[in-house]
């Protein structure tokens, strides 16, 4: 499972593709919004257009520590496009004892 540090702002790419995951440089403009399984601990950037069959959030900002967090990009413009889920992943502050690979030096 990937970590994301809080309020350190992230990229998300998110791509036009084909059946086979190739890069649509043709794809439509649609607009893709993002949301989150966090979004009480989230700041996520308002809708984007497809250039060139891509897209890219430049900044994603996590505000505070949580555990199994996806990210989901949606095509608001066509309903026939299902969302997709990313991988799951944690978000961490700053204070060393939430991040998941700490441990206890006294253990």
């Amino acid at each position: 499972m990937s970590v994301v540090a809080a309020d350190v702002p992230i990229a998300v790419q998110v791509r036009g593709t084909d059946q086979f995951w190739n890069l649509n440089p043709a794809a439509p403009g649609d607009l893709i919004s993002l949301s989150t399984t966090a979004p009480l601990v989230s700041n996520l950037p308002q809708s984007q257009n497809l250039a060139g069959g891509a897209t890219t959030f430049t900044y994603v900002v996590f505000l505070a520590s949580a555990p199994n967090v996806t990210l989901t990009a949606q095509d608001v413009s066509n309903g026939a496009i299902l969302p997709n889920i990313g991988t799951n992943f944690s978000i961490f502050t700053g204070n060393s004892s939430s991040r998941p690979w700490h441990r206890d030096p006294g253990l």
